[in-house]
Order: C-alpha cells, then structure tokens, then sequence
C-alpha cells in the first residue's frame, strides 16, 4: 500500500506465475514473473453460477485464467498458484 504498483513487461524467456483467486462473487487472477505482476484479470459471476461449489468455482477459474493469457502461456512451462489444498495433487 506504501508504493504504487508498477506492471512490467513480460520477457518469454523466464517463467511465468499464474496466481488466482475464486469466490461467490467473482474470479481474479495475476499473472507475473519475478514478483512483478504483468497482467490482471477479474470476472464478476451471474447470479446461476453462484450457486456452484467452491471447488467447482476454483477449476472454473483456473480455466478462464489461463484462457485469458493464452497468447503469453502457449506452449510455455508455468508456475499455477493456489490456496485449495485439494487443488495441489492435480497434474
């Protein structure tokens, strides 16, 4: 909070991590490299998806996430963050 937040550009030779969040409410998502953050994303669900388990909700935004950078992830070995333990064991 005590420094702005600076976007860096991304450079295709170093790893890229994905950190993503889902909720009731909405999904987010950071994509980053050495600390920096590049890019974010965020979408509000309808009302007929928050009616899904969370579970479900945190695959869903796994999916748009990675939808979302598909140009900068193609082919490319990433680092996915998350904070479902159940999430952890998937290859």
């Amino acid at each position: 909070m005590t420094k702005a937040l600076v976007l860096s550009l991304q450079d295709f030779e170093k790893l890229f991590r994905v950190n993503y969040d889902a909720s009731w409410a909405s999904i987010r998502g950071v994509l980053s490299q050495d600390r920096c953050p590049i890019s974010f994303f965020s979408q509000k669900l309808s009302n007929s998806k928050r009616t899904i388990p969370l579970m479900i909700l945190a695959f869903y935004a796994i999916v748009q996430t990675l939808r979302n950078w598909r140009h900068y992830l193609i082919q490319k070995e990433i680092i996915l963050i998350t904070n479902y333990k159940d999430l952890k064991y998937i290859n």
